[in-house]
């Protein structure tokens, strides 16, 4: 599959402009995507890529999309950076603040040269479907929809994404410009693409003298079939099985469970974890481990351990982040300071409301907790941690922000101040906030003493057109949860 989309890609120069790659999580898109950016960047013939990335600030935004892309062709086509380059520093401060229009008509498109030595350019945009939300996701696909043909005709575009309905309407929208793919796991070609990256991966595995056969074909062949043609679960097993190979392999493989079953996966990960803290400090050990959960799940964008510790405190004897982080490595990447999940899929498996913490403990150390730790374990993993993140950040705004942010920025914000000023409405909207009186005075505070210094603090962050967005999620909070407040309705 990797092989025939990319030969298509970049050498058929009779195929429509956009090739759109569709799958549901796990099956291989962003893989895919990535080896094509590998092949035509050593063809000299990748122009730009983004990879959107949900929790990640700057890769989840569509009004960062075109801006980057800019950026990355001015980079290979110096004689276009100059006049691209003018228009942003000259007309406009930010440039991810222009009308997406705008930015197809006087950054985009003459970004681009009138001819190149090649007879195609690459770019690839990767999990579509993870930036921004429906609505402003759907301001960006018709720009999309309405631009391709405008295009130079040596450009190609591929896109990949989750089949979701909006993004179903813009492919109909293209119609002959367009051509589809679809992952389908059952397909061979996706077997043998998995099967490739298990193979690489085992033979860069450190092994003993006794594993130079290792893994045997027969586990190889087993390790496939549970993997039932999901990328995601073969790259996280792969990642659980590097810290002890030999190990490792045998309980995957001894796992039935385990058969294209990423939840089971990840499950099975965090049972390990629970019971290594479990048998290492005791009973109280395990906050820690739940702590850390429910940070993972909760928080909107990756963050330093410092910031992650502010808005969730650790008790004194517990286990520290750092630590356990590292025993939850191969589902949690902790690396530079910053926290963040492999895949969005984990943190999703860990919102569900019906997941009970006791799930994620095993029997045998279940059964030696005390009573009481048996009952705090009966509640959601994340329970009611956006009602305390949104009194958190709220507070962190009202205590901070300042006038004249202009001349004082550098020097008083930090990761959290940032953080708060960004998140406070997405944690503000969470179902399960509405009904915090603590939220509604400080709120209160915020609308009638706060509400203009934040704004300019959004500007000086360059996070204008969010604030847009906070503001209507506000306005809806304020209807649901405040109902008839007068002094709220006064503001607005």
């Amino acid at each position: 599959m990797i092989g025939q989309n990319r030969t298509t890609l970049t050498n058929d120069t009779d195929q429509p402009r956009v090739f759109w790659l569709l799958g549901r999580a796990g099956v291989g898109k962003s893989a895919i995507a990535a080896s094509i950016c590998d092949s035509a960047s050593n063809g000299n013939i990748l122009a730009a890529n983004f990879f959107c990335k949900r929790k990640l600030d700057g890769r989840n935004d569509p009004q960062s999309i075109i801006p980057s892309l800019v950026l990355d062709i001015c980079a290979s086509f110096p004689t276009s950076q100059d006049a691209v380059l003018e228009r942003i520093n000259g007309n406009y401060a930010d440039a991810r603040g222009i009308g997406l229009i705008k930015q197809v008509s006087d950054l985009l498109l003459p970004a681009f040269p009138p001819t190149i030595p090649k007879p195609t350019l690459v770019i690839v945009i990767d999990a579509l479907d993870e930036c921004g939300t429906r609505y402003t996701r759907g301001k960006f696909l018709s720009v999309l929809a309405n631009s391709v043909h405008q295009l130079p005709p040596y450009v190609r575009l591929l896109i990949t994404s989750r089949p979701d309905p909006d993004i179903i309407d813009c492919i109909k929208l293209l119609d002959k410009q367009v051509r589809r793919f679809e992952l389908n796991t059952s397909e061979q070609k996706t077997t043998d693409d998995i099967k490739a990256v298990a193979a690489k991966s085992f033979l860069e595995m450190p092994r003993r003298p006794t594993m130079e056969r290792w893994p045997s074909p027969n586990d190889l062949k087993q390790f496939l079939s549970l993997a039932n043609g999901h990328f995601m679960w073969a790259e996280t097993a792969l990642r659980i099985i590097k810290f002890d190979p030999e190990v490792k392999l045998k309980r995957v493989l001894s796992k039935s469970q385990f058969m294209g079953g990423l939840d089971a996966l990840y499950r099975d990960v965090v049972q390990q974890a629970v019971t290594h803290f479990f048998e290492l400090d005791g009973e109280s050990s395990l906050e820690a481990v739940f702590q850390s959960l429910r940070a993972v799940a909760s928080l909107k964008d990756p963050v330093t351990i410092p910031t992650m510790i502010k808005l969730f405190p650790l008790s004194d004897n517990s286990p520290s982040y750092q630590n356990v982080f590292t025993t939850l490595a191969a589902v949690i990447h902790y690396e530079g300071g910053t926290v963040q999940v492999y895949h969005e899929s984990f943190a999703d498996f860990l919102r569900d409301p019906k997941l009970e913490q006791r799930s994620l403990v095993e029997k045998s150390v279940l059964d030696s907790l005390t009573p009481s730790a048996k009952t705090r374990f009966q509640s959601s993993v994340i329970g009611g941690e956006s009602d305390q993140l949104a009194k958190k950040c709220l507070e962190t705004v009202v205590s901070r922000v300042v006038p004249c942010i202009w001349e004082r920025g550098s020097n008083i914000i930090d990761e959290l101040f940032k953080y708060a000023c960004r998140f406070w409405s997405a944690h503000l909207s969470t179902p399960g906030a509405h009904s915090r009186e603590d939220i509604r005075n400080i709120l209160h505070q915020f609308l009638f003493e706060k509400l203009l210094f934040w704004l300019e603090t959004m500007s000086f962050l360059n996070d204008s057109h969010k604030a847009s967005f906070d503001l209507k999620n506000l306005y809806h909070y304020i209807e649901v949860s405040l109902g008839f407040c007068p002094c709220i309705r006064v503001t607005y």
